[in-house]
């Protein structure tokens, strides 16, 4: 009975197990366990490197706050000049990081679809879910310039890539020019309003524990898709899990000893963390697109964006949970215009990058239509209520599944 399961199995891939006087096994040439072996190895090690990849750029991105916060501390530079330059950078690390990998990589689509994903994430999702937790008033600040900030850069890109096959360096570097004198007009405007915007302390047990969380998954991933396929095995597929292991070190040490050379240590493994995590999540997410028949845009727009997406999320919850909505808020908004201006303008301009139709025909519209939406707000007095919160929280599921239907259908 086990021969003769072995070769009904055997069958489809090997006609010649099938013939009169066979022994009923698979030919030695493709054996039925090896070939399972193999499929195991081509699903299992994309998914480990894109869990390793998200891990990477958390911790990776945790590292590049910190020391950068602590040098700016350190040299006395102004808060706010910290909050709007420094941190806002360092949250926008990890699309940054993946977008130019992937540009690099030659897969544009997974670069405009973290950067499109991401930012109808963190106004749908973020936004949304800090609704839920307390009602949102959104400051005159945010209605006078983040909003309408967010809704230019939109239109900006998306008259980039209509007037053309998509972003060329040229057009990259003034994304990015402009980014320096948005930057500079709301740190000089934000001098002449009351209240600083303070970069944030250093990292407490509550986010050591989450670092080392993220190390552990970072290094027991990695060494797992490693070892799968131990026949090209080398040293350099280690050098993942080691970094996760060094910048976990360090953060230790800058907990208890913040000197100039730890926090000059902490941005140089934020850094490479960043770039080895991006690499990590680009490859495995685009094996992930090849393996299952799925469009490297679908995944950018789903699961690289959500991963990338993730820090946003969880500063505005964080923030929540202590009553700071505006901080919450501005953090999403300030994340998007990021995203459009930093994001795609340095990875335009490093790699020209295509634009697919689909995203110009439907991704980039609902993208300025979620971002026109935070100024419904203005007809019940600036404020998101809970209903509101549900409501954004249902238009990105029913995006999200409109997404499914048409990649399935």
């Amino acid at each position: 009975l086990s021969i003769r399961r072995q070769r009904q199995m055997c069958i489809r891939d090997s006609p010649e197990s099938a013939r009169p006087g066979s022994t009923g096994m698979c030919p030695a040439a493709q054996p039925c366990g090896p070939r399972f072996a193999r499929i195991s190895q081509r699903v299992l090690i994309p998914i480990l490197l894109v869990f390793a990849g998200f891990a990477a750029l958390y911790q990776g991105g945790n590292a590049l706050l910190a020391g950068a916060s602590g040098l700016a501390r350190h040299f006395g530079l102004p808060p706010l000049l910290v909050g709007l330059t420094v941190v806002a950078f360092a949250t926008s690390a990890p699309e940054l990081a993946v977008s130019v990998l992937a540009a690099f990589r030659g897969t544009p689509d997974i670069a405009v679809g973290n950067v499109l994903g991401s930012n109808i994430f963190n106004t749908l999702v973020a936004v949304g879910v800090v609704a839920l937790l307390s009602p949102v008033v959104i400051p005159k600040t945010l209605m006078r310039r983040e909003i309408p900030l967010g809704i230019g850069a939109t239109v900006l890109v998306g008259l980039f890539a209509w007037t053309g096959d998509g972003l060329t360096r040229i057009e990259g570097g003034f994304l990015v020019l402009v980014l320096v004198l948005v930057l500079g007009w709301m740190v000089r405007s934000a001098m002449h309003e009351k209240g600083t915007l303070e970069p944030p302390e250093e990292s407490d047990e509550a986010e050591a524990e989450l670092d080392a969380g993220a190390a552990m998954l970072v290094m027991g991933a990695g060494a797992g898709a490693a070892l799968l396929d131990v026949a090209t095995l080398s040293l350099l597929d280690f050098a993942v899990p080691g970094a996760a292991f060094l910048t976990l070190l360090n953060a230790r040490f800058h907990v208890k000893h913040p000197t100039l050379l730890i926090r000059g240590l902490a941005i140089l493994f934020g850094l490479g963390m960043l770039v080895l995590g991006s690499n990590a999540l680009v490859e495995g997410a685009r094996e992930i697109a090849l393996s299952f028949g799925i469009s490297e845009a679908m995944v950018g727009l789903t699961v690289v964006a959500i991963g990338t997406s993730a820090p946003e999320l969880a500063t505005a919850v964080a923030a929540a949970r202590k009553g700071q909505t505006e901080l919450a808020l501005g953090n999403a908004l300030g994340s998007n215009l990021f995203n459009l201006l930093a994001v795609l303008g340095v990875a335009a301009a490093i790699f020209p990058i295509e634009i697919a139709p689909s995203f110009l025909h439907r991704d980039l519209p609902v993208a300025l239509a979620v971002s026109t939406l935070l100024l419904l707000p203005l007809m019940t007095k600036r404020r998101i209520g809970r209903a509101g919160g549900v409501a954004m929280l249902g238009l990105w599921v029913a995006y999200t599944v409109v997404l499914v239907w048409l990649e399935l259908r």
